[in-house]
């Protein structure tokens, strides 16, 4: 049995990622016991790639934009609103429309498996999968991959532009690993862990990016040999390398240049000691680097 991309039935107008965010930011959702409120993006605005991606570094992307990637069915698709208000103080609010979709998962091939079925918040404007999650429950039982993120109380779609399937669902017909674009997920997400990342990398440091530059200072080193005291980090999508202080893992693309490995995976961001995305200690990745390449760590 093979794989299968639903039909579009319809384009749908795409709202501004900054208008996204500030709307979802302020929505507090009532969704099957579950409130679904903002929507952590990583970039405010969708701007095409500086050069065109390879059908691998499209997967590479949206797997590094997903908090989790799973097969699931489509339980329920419902019709639902909440009232928006403009001002936390204004009595006056607005019906906005969303849809209130449940999944059934069967596998996870990335995140941290939770019991029970997901709910998952999508927006008839801005999803553009949506119109195939609708068609799935209508000609149910159908089972499909869902790339997702986590807002702060919930889960939505992460369906960017210019990345793996733009806007379509994965449709599997025997979700195997003889399906061929299974193999291929599983070894993006596998590409993306901790092991290959240090693995794969020339350069991994802490470092600190400026707010409108690609000039990283580097704090401190765990793998490889800096050039400097500040480097030069490209990545060929917008909003990959974030101010404030990450984990870097890059390869080198010339004296003193480096990219990001596969896109978000190669920049993350750390708080309190820890990877904000992985829950890893800072002091877990020295170990680690020099448990990997012990010739190549920082001494």
């Amino acid at each position: 049995m093979g794989t299968a991309m639903l039909p579009r039935i319809g384009r749908r107008r795409t709202t501004p990622r900054s208008s996204h965010a500030r709307l979802l930011a302020q929505a507090l959702v009532s969704c099957a016991g579950l409130l679904i409120v903002g929507f952590g993006v990583r970039a405010s605005v969708w701007d095409a790639p500086r050069r065109s991606l390879t059908d691998d570094e499209k997967l590479s992307l949206t797997v590094s934009q997903s908090d989790a990637i799973v097969i699931a069915s489509v339980r329920e698709v419902r019709d639902s609103t909440f009232e928006l208000r403009s001002d936390p103080e204004s009595a006056s609010s607005e019906g906005v429309s969303f849809v209130a979709v449940t999944l059934t998962p069967q596998q996870w091939l990335k995140g941290e498996p939770e019991p029970g079925d997901l709910h998952v918040g999508m927006f008839p404007t801005m999803d553009r999968v949506l119109d195939d999650v609708q068609r799935c429950f209508r000609e149910g039982p159908v089972t499909a991959v869902f790339f997702l993120r986590r807002s702060p109380r919930g889960w939505m779609v992460s369906d960017d532009p210019g990345g793996f399937l733009t806007g379509r669902l994965l449709v599997l017909d025997q979700p195997t690993s003889g399906t061929p674009e299974l193999p291929a997920l599983r070894a993006a997400v596998a590409r993306q862990s901790l092991d290959s990342l240090l693995t794969r990398a020339d350069l991994v440091i802490l470092g600190h990016p400026g707010a409108r530059s690609s000039c990283v200072r580097v704090d401190s080193v765990v793998l490889g040999e800096p050039p400097g005291a500040t480097i030069h980090v490209e990545s060929p999508v917008w909003g990959v390398i974030e101010p404030g202080e990450s984990v870097l893992f890059l390869r080198r693309l010339g004296p003193g240049t480096f990219e990001t490995l596969d896109f978000f995976a190669g920049s993350v961001p750390f708080q309190s000691d820890s990877l904000v995305r992985q829950g890893i200690p800072l002091r877990r990745l020295f170990e680690r680097a020099a448990e990997l390449r012990p010739g190549r760590t920082a001494r």
